[in-house]
Formats: C-alpha cells, sequence, structure tokens
C-alpha cells in the first residue's frame, strides 16, 4: 500500500511539475506581467506542493481553520488546471503570429476568472433528474412509485453537516418510496467531526428505507466506521443477500469485494435471484456490466465518475467508461444509471456536470 500510494504521489507530482513548466514559459513570455522568474518558479512549485501537504494533514483535524484551508488548497488545484490550458492556448497564438499577444492574454486570464466564478456557483446547485423506468415484471404495488438515487456525497472537509441537512430536506420534499446511496458518501475520514456530519441522515423519510453499498472512498478509511456510522442513522448496507420488498429484489456490491472481474462474476453467480422479478444492483462504478447483464439483473444504479466534474475530465470518463459514464444507458436487457453525484472531489467546482439528486419513477 505505500508503495503504491509512493507512486501516486510521484505520478502527481510529475503531471504538475510539466503543467508547471508550461505556465513559467506561458507568463514569462508576457512582459507586461514583469514576473520575476526565480519568484514566479518557486510560488508554483510550493503551490504544487501544497496539494500533497493537503492531502496529508486534512487527515488529522476538521476544525473551521482546516476547512477554509482545505477548500482554498483545493481551488487551487481547479484554478491551476485552467491557468494551464489558457497557458497552452496562449502558446501556441504567440507561436502562430511570432511575437507577445497581450490582449489574447487578459483575455484568457478573464476567461479563466469568469469560469472560475461559474464553476465555484454551479457546484453549489443541485438539480433534481426524473427518469422514468420501466423494469420486467414489475410488480403492479411498484407501480407510480419512486426510488431516489444519491452517490459521491464525499462528506468531509467539503460537504458537512449544513450541506447534509440541506440533501435531507431536497430528499425528502420528492416523498420517496425508498432511497438509494451508490457509495462514496463518505471522502475516506473517518475523524469523529466527519462522521458526526453524517448525523442528518437520520431524518431522511421514505416508504421502506435507505439502502447503502461501499464506494472507492469509504475504502480510503475505516470501513467497518463508516457502517458503525450509517447504521446509526437508520440505514441498511446491502450486500450479495437479496432482500425483496413487495417483489422487486435490491442487490449490493461493495467496492473493494468486487473491483476484481473473476471475484465480482463468482460472487454475482452466487446471488439467489428469483428470475421471474425484477432486480436492481447497487455498485459503486459502472463496470464489468455484461456479467451484470449475463446474471439477469434489471437495474444497475452507480456513480464514481462525476460525469468529469470539471470540464475537460469529462472526455477522460467517457474515454475509460463509454457510454456507461453518465444517465441511463441499456446494455442487451441491462439498464444502467450512472450519477453525475450529489457532492464534489477536490475543488468545489462544476463545469459541464451538475450536482444531482435522482428520481427513478417506476412504470
Amino acid at each position: 500500500m505505500k508503495k503504491q500510494l509512493l507512486v501516486a504521489v510521484g505520478i502527481i507530482l510529475g503531471i504538475m511539475t510539466a503543467m508547471n513548466v508550461v505556465m513559467y514559459q506561458a507568463f514569462l513570455s508576457i512582459s507586461f506581467f514583469r514576473i520575476h522568474s526565480v519568484l514566479f518558479s518557486s510560488i508554483l512549485v510550493a503551490l504544487s506542493g501544497n496539494l500533497i501537504l493537503t492531502m496529508i494533514i486534512s487527515r488529522k483535524s476538521a476544525s473551521k481553520a482546516m476547512r477554509i484551508y482545505y477548500d482554498a488548497s483545493m481551488m487551487w488545484m481547479g484554478i491551476f488546471g485552467y491557468l494551464f490550458l489558457a497557458s497552452i492556448v496562449y502558446l501556441l497564438v504567440e507561436l502562430a503570429v511570432g511575437r507577445t499577444v497581450p490582449f489574447v492574454a487578459l483575455t484568457l486570464l478573464g476567461i479563466v476568472i469568469l469560469a472560475i466564478a461559474y464553476a465555484r456557483g454551479h457546484a453549489q446547485h443541485l438539480v433534481t433528474k426524473y427518469v422514468p423506468v420501466t423494469l420486467p415484471n414489475l410488480p403492479a404495488a411498484w407501480r407510480g412509485r419512486k426510488a431516489v438515487l444519491i452517490s459521491d456525497v464525499h462528506i468531509g472537509l467539503n460537504q458537512d453537516g449544513a450541506f447534509m441537512r440541506g440533501l435531507v430536506k431536497k430528499i425528502n420534499s420528492l416523498h420517496p418510496d425508498i432511497v438509494f446511496i451508490a457509495g462514496d458518501l463518505f471522502d475516506g475520514s473517518s475523524l469523529p467531526a466527519i462522521l458526526a456530519s453524517a448525523e442528518p441522515l437520520k431524518d431522511i423519510h421514505s416508504t421502506f428505507g435507505t439502502f447503502f453499498i461501499s464506494g472507492n472512498h469509504e475504502e480510503y478509511g475505516d470501513v467497518p466506521v463508516f457502517l458503525e456510522t450509517i447504521q446509526k442513522v437508520g440505514i441498511r448496507p446491502l450486500d450479495e443477500a437479496v432482500v425483496t420488498i413487495e417483489g422487486l429484489q435490491l442487490v449490493g456490491a461493495s467496492f473493494s469485494e468486487n473491483a476484481d472481474l473473476a471475484a465480482f462474476r463468482q460472487r454475482l453467480a452466487n446471488v439467489k435471484l428469483d428470475p421471474s422479478l425484477p432486480s436492481i444492483l447497487l455498485k459503486h462504478e459502472p463496470k464489468h456490466l455484461s456479467v451484470v447483464e449475463q446474471r439477469g439483473i434489471s437495474l444497475q444504479v452507480s456513480g464514481h465518475t462525476h460525469n468529469g466534474q470539471i470540464w475537460p475530465i469529462g472526455y477522460l470518463t467517457r474515454l475509460v467508461y463509454k457510454r456507461f459514464a453518465y444517465g441511463l444507458q441499456r446494455l442487451g436487457k441491462l439498464q444502467v444509471y450512472t450519477s453525475s453525484g450529489a457532492g464534489t472531489w477536490g475543488p468545489r467546482m462544476r463545469i459541464g456536470s451538475s450536482s444531482e439528486v435522482v428520481v427513478f419513477e417506476f412504470r
């Protein structure tokens, strides 16, 4: 694990170093900025290293000061990304015209500022996504009923108790019959103040309760502590055992235990499903879908991708997960819905995606 962590840190630092070089070259070539090269490069290096430092010390405290520091550090990560893109565009323009172009530099800087302001505001807006779903052999009792799905809340230094109270209020306003939480409810930290932010979840009102499966961010922390916390607020963890509610079958697939294809295939094969009844699988990552389809599952609900969260990362998620990166899709008889998530990871920014609560309307 330590070796993997060191490799990950090395890759991040390598990427950020390359990005710093591009930004350094762009800003240095624009004479009106009059940047002292040593000072500017030192600031870039310090800010890049600060990201790693933030990830480490954020596990030690959840104080108000730490939340502010964490928010500022993560916002810089988003700003840094857009300054990098602007730097590439500017250097290409400069290369094309053969000289510095101050007007283009100022225009690009203005675009970055507007994009960051929009992204920050848009991330705070929680939208409701209504998705009509027709399941085969759906009992008459379930027709017209509603299931609410949330994923990728990332309770932590960004999403706190106030955010959770707002989220619960939104869920209750939709009058759900059942609620699904498809992983990454927590951001990985099990500090007492972080766990306390989950307390508002006890106020979710639905006919049949709330069901949960873990995501990769739960695996970054103490999974038993997270499970104990959600059980205290009345949420039921799902595993491979089938829960049948008035003819609708629910199954869960935890992240770590089902990441391997062969293990997931075997676990799903051992699930005792009634093929005459519809079934819903809660699985954090929209992966190994052919196995799910072959097993005869009716609907899989997932998250994980954030729909890219910040443009242009959405192109990468679509490259990895293809058409299953977001929204309702079909693979044979299997329907798959991948949510963009109710919260954010890293910078509280969204461009090209929305924070969402999903309402499935069964037909």
